[in-house]
């Protein structure tokens, strides 16, 4: 039976939380972010508490922005924002990937998640890494309800102390390890982990992701990941122009070396939605996925 504490938030407020927000790096991107929090907040930010990652190729700019909230309400209302702003890579407007938690729905990405989850019934101590953590909130989900040994990876420090605080309460510190990390360079083994997870702060595009890392994944290994969808609405076969529709995000995983498992969809926003879908990676030896027949 769960306690109302396995269903209170993660983070406890007030306290100081980075938000990260990706664009085209032009323009004055980073000024713009600034301008953008100082309305969002209605005070000045520091500059001390802005910084900024460009993408292995300069197209994209990463910029981190460090505030005080005072309320879980008023950090999804800060993402409901971001998510409306055209100059955010994961605004409706953009055809990649779509974090469930930049667009104001973690409540029921977790659930989805957990959802596709239990479809592999993972075992306890099963190997898990999570990209893009943020502030831990999938982590510390995965280790807590799956019992798994998770290694929380970001390019930022996202480890906050009222984050360390729960895990200690939970008996989870030993299960959750924080790894700052360079996308350009994954510092892991071949066939490390059970199970990867790119939903919480998307570093890769979902063809991306799948070339990088399904070599880390062992045999029979998953990945979880994040992605926009237009339901009945198909992306145009002559331009590739346009939001995929679910069937063709499972098709664009079995192309890149897996084998669907599941997708859930939520959060429509002038027809656009979020999704996460499952794959099993798949071995040459394998025959060719069904959807790709």
């Amino acid at each position: 039976m769960k306690t109302s504490e396995s269903k209170k938030p993660l983070i406890e407020y007030p306290t100081v939380y980075t938000f990260k927000v990706m664009g085209l790096q032009k323009d004055g991107f980073r000024e713009y972010v600034r301008r953008l929090f100082k309305r969002l907040m209605g005070t000045e930010v520091s500059p001390d508490s802005i910084s900024e990652q460009p993408s292995s190729r300069g197209k994209y700019l990463s910029v981190s922005v460090s505030v005080y909230l005072l309320s879980e309400d008023q950090r999804r209302a800060i993402y409901a924002q971001l998510y409306k702003e055209k100059r955010v890579l994961s605004d409706h407007t953009h055809p990649g990937p779509l974090s469930p938690w930049l667009a104001g729905l973690p409540v029921t990405a977790q659930d989805a998640l957990k959802r596709l989850l239990r479809i592999v019934r993972l075992g306890k101590n099963a190997r898990v890494l999570e990209l893009g953590c943020a502030d831990g909130e999938v982590s510390f989900l995965i280790a807590r309800d799956f019992g798994c040994l998770v290694v929380a990876a970001d390019e930022e420090d996202q480890a906050t102390p009222s984050l360390s605080e729960k895990l200690k309460a939970h008996g989870l510190s030993n299960r959750v390890e924080f790894r700052k990390i360079d996308r350009s360079k994954m510092p892991f083994a071949e066939g490390s982990f059970d199970l990867i997870v790119l939903c919480r702060s998307l570093l890769f595009p979902l063809p991306r992701a799948a070339a990088v890392l399904r070599p880390l994944l062992a045999a029979q290994g998953r990945l979880v990941i994040g992605h926009r969808t237009r339901v009945g609405r198909p992306l145009d076969a002559e331009t590739g122009r346009g939001v995929p529709a679910p069937q063709q995000l499972l098709h664009l995983l079995a192309t890149e070396g897996f084998e669907p498992e599941g997708l859930e969809t939520f959060g429509e926003d002038a027809g656009i939605s979020c999704a996460l879908l499952i794959g099993r990676r798949r071995e040459p030896s394998e025959p060719p996925s069904t959807l790709r027949r």
